[in-house]
């Protein structure tokens, strides 16, 4: 098994929290500091219902004082980067509401500022199409006149226009900086003919550095220009997307260079970089970047970063002229804190056809969930796609869909309810009965397996012929956020496994919904080298590096899959949180599922037990086992989906097992850990069982299945498909191809057959 993660330092950071900030003064009179402030601001101006108040820099940072009132208030923070607002733009900005009680701290948290730019074509020329890229957006400008969405505010920003001809031809080009602050901006570019090709820029570097910490780009230049031409490189605008930029000198035709910029914010930011030939042509690449937030002993809440999302449509209608992608953020769903108040109501992202897309980019808050409905220009009238949604995370995403159909490997989102009978989509109840496949909660970041020469779709293909219908799968944040490679033994088996470790997860969801399963996705543990009895029973750890926040944004990314992968029914919060009390667990559950809720309300929320920290009705119980304090839905309704774990004597030898009425003691036991939930009219199956099959343990799973039948459970996933598996061994062989027919026999029985 695999067991869970870690809060323990969760009431001392609340501690420090509250000794650092929160100090009551005279009456009437709340502090109020600014946070996550950069050194390239230079001033910061602070508004409370409409009312400006001044703000002093001190050693403790940006802060202010007001006689507020109780009760709500609405607070806008900006930082500039001139010490004087009248000649400076606006770089970083708060706009939030909150409830305050005098005397105690408000904080405020500057995330980066983003405006709208008018793009205009001076002597626009008919059979030309036009393409505008400012910092990390990109889109067309019908008839030479259109808006950037999502640019990033700052001074000296590139911009670049191309014209071409209905055969993609370039034909026109022209480039101009232009400044852009809170405000939106209108740029006129002249565009001039093109005797040569643009040079060639691409940008390669991580996709997160710490704030304060050095980041290293590499930038490779490339004029394909012909040698006799005479046409060579020039020049390189760096624009690193917090106000700073550099001009590099470029000879030659083909250059590679490395640059280092340290960040003073956290946050997300775009990188620009502009290349320039001697024939005066233009080249720009963007690439986003997440600068993460150093711990302190102040508790920051998590600001709005910015997700850089491009979007790649096929399969328009014929004749489609023109396509626009209109993006709503689903507001109601999403935490205050997590969401600017001056959030525009939509986005309207003109898209530009190239090498057989239609294509555009912007940026957009983080965190949040977004309808996208695609309207085309057709000859015949106005054409829109069916809606569908999707969430912005990490610094960058690439969206690929086609037109009136889902993204790949997605479909609309079913609706599954949970029912004290069972599970049910849309209304129709659907047996779960699964299997664990695991490996990628593991470092190796792929589902273990396809060293035997065998791919993903075999193994599933074997699956679902034995009468399985789901998969618990358990994975890490470091194949959510695509940290590392995956194995190289992979690809054995599976030549298309994807190399990149998200990408693998994606793979195998794909391959899962081909083959008609269902999926449970389990959060298994925060750091892929912490598994198996290594598991510290807790979702977060803030002393090893990862916060309750880090666990709110993966159980986002987490329920984002669900969106594109319908056959993903439900999120498993935390494997086996062992080293909590219920009354702990219960608090995070309800804020975790809060969080998966709010990217798609339409899934379950699966909660294992705890361990032996709180009343276990007298019997020791397994780590995730323990429900017997469980009474309620946790105001979850149909969206709870109990899944304790359990296991026999292959696993642990509980002293029960010894004992002389075994196994007719059993069922009392399991009663008292969760059997009573169905008594409570509250749904539960089981998340994990299993082990050899041998001996006294044959003697439990067979006990164990009778019990299950007589209480009707219809959701349940044994453990494991992997041989592999130390106590318990798996329903495969070690040659990872025969199967163990003993216990497919045992299982049989719980589906029916």
């Amino acid at each position: 098994m695999k067991r869970a993660f870690g809060l323990v330092l969760l009431l001392a950071a609340s501690l420090l929290s509250a000794c650092s900030g929160s100090r009551p003064e005279a009456q009437g009179d709340t502090p109020i500091r600014v946070l996550n402030v950069p050194s390239e601001v230079q001033l910061v101006t602070l508004e409370i219902d409409g009312t400006p108040y001044p703000v002093t820099q001190t050693q403790d940072g940006w802060t202010a004082r007001a006689p507020l009132s109780a009760g709500e208030h609405t607070f806008i923070a900006r930082g500039y980067d001139r010490p004087t607002p009248t000649d400076a733009v606006v770089l970083y900005k708060a706009h939030e509401r909150k409830n305050v009680t005098p005397g105690q701290e408000v904080r405020l948290t500057l995330y980066r500022l983003t405006s709208d730019v008018e793009v205009v074509v001076a002597k626009p020329e008919a059979g030309e199409d036009y393409v505008a890229k400012a910092g990390g957006s990109e889109a067309a400008l019908p008839g030479g006149r259109g808006n950037l969405q999502g640019v990033p505010t700052g001074r000296n920003i590139p911009l670049l226009v191309e014209a071409r001809d209905s055969s993609g031809t370039l034909r026109r080009q022209g480039s101009v900086t232009f400044d852009l602050s809170e405000s939106p901006q209108t740029v006129q570019v002249t565009l001039n003919p093109v005797a040569y090709q643009p040079p060639s820029v691409a940008l390669t570097g991580g996709d997160s550095v710490d704030e304060g910490q050095p980041y290293t780009l590499e930038v490779q230049v490339q004029d394909p220009n012909p040698e006799a031409s005479g046409v060579t490189l020039t020049t390189l605008l760096l624009d690193w997307g917090d106000g700073n930029q550099e001009t590099i000198p470029l000879s030659g035709r083909q250059v590679s260079l490395q640059r280092s910029h340290t960040y003073t914010a956290a946050g997300s930011f775009t990188i620009t970089a502009q290349a320039r030939n001697s024939a005066g042509l233009v080249a720009q690449a963007s690439r986003a970047l997440q600068v993460l937030e150093v711990e302190t002993p102040i508790t920051i809440t998590p600001a709005p970063d910015l997700t850089r999302v491009v979007l790649e449509v096929t399969g328009a209608p014929s004749g489609t002229t023109a396509l626009t992608a209109e993006i709503t953020p689903e507001t109601p769903l999403v935490p205050q804190s997590l969401r600017p108040l001056d959030l525009k109501n939509q986005y309207r992202l003109a898209l530009y056809w190239h090498n057989g897309a239609w294509r555009g980019a912007l940026s957009l808050p983080s965190g949040l969930v977004y309808r996208l409905v695609l309207v085309a220009n057709t000859p015949s009238g106005e054409v829109r796609s069916q809606e569908e949604t999707f969430q912005a995370t990490g610094a960058e995403m690439s969206l690929q869909k086609t037109f009136g159909g889902a993204s790949t490997g997605g479909a609309s989102t079913p609706l599954y309810t949970a029912r004290p009978d069972g599970v049910y989509r849309d209304g129709v109840r659907i047996p779960l009965y699964g299997v664990n496949w695991f490996g990628l909660e593991t470092c190796d970041r792929a589902p273990h397996g396809l060293w035997s020469g065998r791919s993903v779709a075999d193994f599933l293909a074997q699956v679902k012929g034995w009468g399985f219908t789901a998969l618990r799968v358990p994975v890490s944040p470091q194949v959510l956020r695509d940290e590392g490679t995956v194995a190289n033994w992979a690809q054995v088996g599976d030549p298309a496994y994807p190399t990149s470790p998200y990408q693998g997860l994606r793979y195998f969801l794909a391959r899962a919904q081909e083959a008609g399963l269902y999926v449970l996705l389990d959060f298994h543990t925060f750091r892929c080298d912490l598994i198996g009895g290594g598991l510290p029973g807790r979702p977060f750890d803030p002393s090893r590096g990862y916060t309750r926040d880090d666990w709110f944004q993966d159980l986002r990314r987490m329920a984002g899959l669900s969106l594109d992968f319908p056959n993903v029914f439900g999120i498993d919060l935390t494997n086996e949180p062992y080293n909590l009390t219920w009354s702990e667990w219960k608090a995070l559950v309800q804020d975790g599922a809060a969080q998966v809720l709010a990217v798609n309300p339409r899934i379950l929320v699966a909660v294992e037990g705890v361990g032996n920290l709180s009343n276990n009705g007298g019997y020791q119980a397994f780590w995730g086992e323990n429900l017997a304090e469980a009474t309620d839905d946790l105001g979850l309704g149909d969206r709870l989906l109990y899944l304790p774990h359990t296991y026999g004597p292959d696993v642990y030898q509980q002293p029960y097992f010894s004992d002389p009425s075994f196994p007719s003691n059993m069922p009392a036991i399991w009663n008292a850990h969760f059997g009573h939930l169905s008594g409570r009219g509250l749904l539960w199956g089981i998340g994990e069982f299993g082990g050899r099959y041998q001996n006294q343990d044959r003697v439990w799973q067979d006990a164990f299945v009778d019990y299950l039948l007589a209480k009707g459970v219809k959701v349940w996933f044994y453990w494991a498909l992997n041989p592999n598996s130390g106590d318990t061994g798996g329903l495969l062989q070690d040659d990872w191809r025969t199967p163990v027919n003993d216990k497919l026999n045992l299982l049989r029985r719980l589906m029916g057959q």
